[in-house]
């Protein structure tokens, strides 16, 4: 899913290596061991060791390395994925940092290189690491970039181009955290397909996503849904717990029974969130998701360009 994210938005994808990863783990009681092989003190030998940090081949180990790097990622401003514990995801203003976790084998996934190698200082100031710069090979896959020369990228070219395939949208609640940009616009161009007439597909812009983490920040004190005077298409909405960017997209795309085709106006209560969403001139989306200061409620933003909902234009021609 991660490698296809990065493929599908063109993102910058590094691997790192942590070097015995498993001595970093802090023990949580007291174990001890022999004296190692070889390093037997005379005269004391039927003394024991203890340990003080985690060892190879303690059943303990990879719990408490992953304890570790846990710590070490929230300390850092990054949140653990709540569908895949391996998975952490930080939050800047313009993009989303995205480390993969595989024992000792990690991905870092950004837009923004900056930020890649921001993480990688960060994780070599903790933990003894390898750079493995831009990712090859990982878990036994190979990657390879179509959009470079070399044998096995014309090869793959010319077989994608023979085998028959068809779109399928992965559902929402299959997502890995239904906040990521993919998850965003799958849920948009999702709604999209469902109108009956051919809508071009939405794609994600840093630009306008950018705006609307400006704006979101604006407004989490008072934490009410007042639109903005933008040069954006705008919609709104604010949830509790765990209320996610695409639970926001699906209560929009609710509006539909609302909205009349023929006349392109509401029969009843509101539908211009819905109307937004299908809007056939608009073609690129963003979003923000931020925590109101309240602590409690989520304010979601997603905001489009161009913008719709032009009174006396049809959403359709």
């Amino acid at each position: 899913m991660l490698i296809a994210l990065a493929a599908v938005y063109d993102l910058e994808n590094h691997q790192m290596y942590v070097k015995i990863a498993f001595l970093n783990g802090e023990l949580e009681e007291e174990i001890y061991i022999e004296q190692p092989e070889g390093f037997v003190v005379l005269e004391n030998e039927n003394k024991v060791c203890r340990l003080i940090k985690s060892l190879y081949g303690l059943k303990q180990a990879p719990k408490q390395w992953h304890a570790k790097f846990d710590q070490t990622m929230l300390a850092n401003m990054f949140k653990i994925n709540e569908c895949d514990k391996c998975v952490y995801i930080k939050d800047t203003l313009n993009h989303q940092v995205i480390v993969f976790l595989y024992v000792d084998d990690m991905l870092i996934i950004s837009r923004d290189i900056f930020d890649i190698n921001a993480t990688k200082r960060m994780l070599e100031s903790k933990f003894d690491m390898k750079d493995l710069g831009v990712a090859d090979v990982i878990l036994e896959s190979e990657f390879i970039a179509l959009d470079k020369t070399g044998e096995k990228a014309e090869w793959i070219r010319n077989f994608l181009e023979d085998i028959p395939y068809c779109p399928k949208p992965v559902e929402a609640h299959s997502s890995l955290a239904q906040n990521l940009p993919l998850d965003i616009v799958l849920a948009h161009n999702n709604a999209r397909a469902q109108v009956g007439v051919p809508l071009p597909p939405l794609t994600w812009n840093d630009t306008v996503a950018a705006y609307a983490n400006q704006y979101a920040s604006t407004r989490l004190a008072e934490c009410t849904l007042v639109h903005s005077d933008s040069p954006y298409g705008e919609n709104l909405a604010m949830g509790y717990d765990d209320f996610s960017a695409v639970e926001a997209v699906n209560m929009w795309v609710g509006e539909k029974p609302n909205y009349d085709c023929d006349s392109n106006s509401c029969k009843q209560d509101m539908c211009g969130h819905y109307t937004q969403v299908i809007w056939q001139n608009t073609l690129q989306v963003g979003r923000a998701r931020l925590k109101c200061d309240n602590g409690e409620a989520w304010f979601v933003s997603c905001t489009y360009f161009p913008p719709g909902n032009y009174d006396g234009e049809n959403l359709i021609d």
